[in-house]
């Protein structure tokens, strides 16, 4: 059995460039996200060991998401000019250090490693998503955990792995229920609305006494 890291990219890179500040080249050429990334991933082949780093990266929304709801992701403002200066040089440093890097056109990159960890739980490989994205939360299983990266507001916390009973520790639901959870709360990070007046509390009771959205 091998273990496989499946890595949001896109989620990775900011969290390397909010972590460091202000470092750059002598010819003012900035390298803070460079070089939180190089640490993160050292930081994860140490402590993890994997067999095989697949790394994921946003290319678009898928069309109907956006046919769907307009205003999806329209709350966020355009990425920072010394983002956008690093981001080929991160995806260039991620095919150096041996990993996978992938993007397809009008997909995300949460998109491509829920198809990959579902296809790589039925070949009963251990599966470590990287990421802390909370809609990935639903693809765990016992083949497949979550790692979430220390929060860049308190980057004492530390790393975390999220199993099963972790989900439901950290949600109030299982994973099978990730998805009505977050349809009934909404996702404010996403600018996706959820029904009026229902926060965690509400869809983690009316859940627990119906099951599921549809009943």
């Amino acid at each position: 059995m091998a273990k496989i890291l499946l890595c949001d990219g896109h989620n990775l890179a900011f969290r390397a460039f909010y972590g460091i500040t202000e470092l750059s080249r002598s010819d003012g050429f900035p390298t803070n996200m460079i070089h939180g990334w190089l640490r993160t991933f050292w930081r994860l082949e140490d402590d993890e060991k994997p067999d095989v780093v697949r790394v994921y990266f946003d290319k678009g929304a898928p069309a109907r998401r956006v046919d769907l709801l307009p205003e999806y992701k329209a709350n966020r403002g355009a990425s920072p000019e010394p983002f956008k200066q690093q981001l080929p040089w991160v995806k260039q440093l991620t095919v150096a250090l041996g990993y996978t890097s992938e993007e397809r056109d009008g997909l995300e990159a949460d998109d491509l490693i829920a198809a990959a960890a579902v296809t790589l739980a039925e070949q009963d490989q251990e599966v470590l998503i990287v990421s802390a994205d909370k809609d990935l939360a639903q693809l765990i299983c016992p083949g497949v955990r979550q790692l979430l990266p220390p929060p860049t507001a308190n980057p004492r916390i530390g790393w975390r792995t999220l199993d099963v009973a972790g989900v439901r520790d950290k949600f109030g639901v299982p994973p099978e229920r990730i998805l009505d959870y977050l349809a009934l709360i909404g996702d404010t990070s996403d600018n996706i609305p959820g029904l009026a007046g229902v926060g965690p509390k509400t869809a983690v009771k009316w859940l627990s006494e119906h099951g599921t959205l549809e009943n």
